[in-house]
């Protein structure tokens, strides 16, 4: 039974060492991003795009859409935002997009805030373990499971 809880504890600690290295992970993503090559771009379509069911809370969601230029080619791309966000920028707002030379159309926005790529994936799995590793310390005091033979 002790090593039970010694799992859970391993487990949960995992998830927090794991939570730290998205978050390193991420800053270290931004840095690299925010040293790209930047052009300005221009927003040519923002507003809402979907109201989610019900069941969410009545969430509506939103998209901005913008394109901009390199190399004299034009490359057209979008962010999920929110009402708010895209009210800042609407249609005609221009704002400078930082771009991978090698990708142009992998974009780092100035107002991009969320976990990306590899640090989000991280970020995920270490909240399950920290989930996983709490619901073993609530154990001792939740009943006995119920067998029946």
């Amino acid at each position: 039974m002790g090593a039970w809880f010694v799992s859970w504890g391993t487990v949960e600690l995992f998830g927090l060492v794991l939570l730290a290295a998205s978050v390193v992970l991420d800053r270290r993503q931004k840095r690299i991003q925010l040293g790209w090559p930047t052009v300005e771009g221009q927003v040519f379509w923002s507003g809402e795009v979907a109201r989610a069911m019900r069941f969410v809370g009545g969430a509506r969601f939103a998209m901005i859409q913008y394109a901009y230029e390199v190399s004299s080619q034009r490359f057209e791309n979008y962010y999920n935002a929110s009402l708010e966000l895209a009210a800042r920028y609407p249609a005609g707002a221009t704002f400078l997009v930082h771009y991978n030379p090698s990708a142009p159309l992998e974009t780092r926005l100035p107002f991009q805030r969320k976990f990306g790529g590899a640090a989000g994936v991280v970020a995920f799995f270490a909240i399950m373990f920290v989930l996983f590793g709490l619901g073993g310390l609530l154990a001792p005091f939740l009943p006995p499971p119920h067998r029946t033979h």
